[in-house]
């Protein structure tokens, strides 16, 4: 939806093919109304370059989604999260959020229990963003940032749901989805990456809150406004 050109960076790529668990490539292209297509009809399209030479930095996804349930005339939270559960280095770089027309906010989060107190959860940001504007990957809030074995992410979406009628998780323009999709890179070939589940899923609310996920210390005001 609008978003500019992504392009990786240097000396990070996707392993694809040979002994990889990568080994087909799918293109999947979503419209939301075929009759907005003029002229020649569709030109969006996907550049792909591929190198036989192997790059420092191996490349993966990691997604959280979240089951959608937004009541009518209401303000709601959808809250997921996910825990690290390989002994693996990613360095998130990268970051797509996605909802349809009730997104407000959309942040993600790394927390660490116990890094400064005992017991106490602290709250780094990955990346924040209004799902409105031009879906597109934008670099996460800090470069620097490493997940590690035991961190938990944390994923909240603010809908604003003025209708006169509930607005459930679904594909289409007049449901509502809550995802993030975020990229990172490991030191050396795909035996870095993640080799368990690369996606996690929450069923939403009122069941899944991130009080309820055990998380604590929540920046409240930060995790919902831009």
């Amino acid at each position: 939806r609008n978003g500019a050109p992504y392009m990786l960076p240097q000396n990070i790529g996707f392993p694809v093919g040979g002994d990889t668990k990568f080994q087909y490539l799918v293109l999947q292209v979503h419209y939301i109304n075929i009759e907005r297509l003029h002229g020649p009809g569709d030109t969006a399209g996907v550049d792909l370059m591929y190198t036989e030479v192997e790059p420092e930095k191996s490349a993966g996804m990691l997604s959280i989604h979240i089951r959608t349930n937004v009541p009518a005339l209401s303000k709601t939270y959808q809250d997921g999260g996910c825990k690290i559960g390989e002994n693996k280095i990613l360095h998130p770089f990268s970051y797509l959020v996605h909802t349809h027309a009730l997104g407000q906010v959309v942040s993600a989060w790394r927390l660490r229990r116990g890094e400064r107190f005992v017991g106490i959860d602290e709250w780094k940001l990955i990346g924040k963003k209004s799902p409105q504007s031009p879906q597109s990957f934008y670099p996460v809030a800090d470069p620097d940032m490493r997940l590690v074995l035991g961190d938990q992410m944390a994923l909240r979406c603010t809908m604003l749901n003025m209708r006169s009628t509930d607005v459930i998780q679904g594909l289409a323009s007049y449901d509502e989805m809550c995802d993030l999709y975020m990229m990172y890179w490991v030191w050396g070939n795909h035996t870095k990456l993640l080799e368990g589940n690369t996606y996690c899923t929450s069923s939403g609310p009122p069941r899944t809150t991130w009080e309820a996920l055990g998380f604590n210390n929540i920046p409240e005001t930060r995790a919902t406004t831009l």
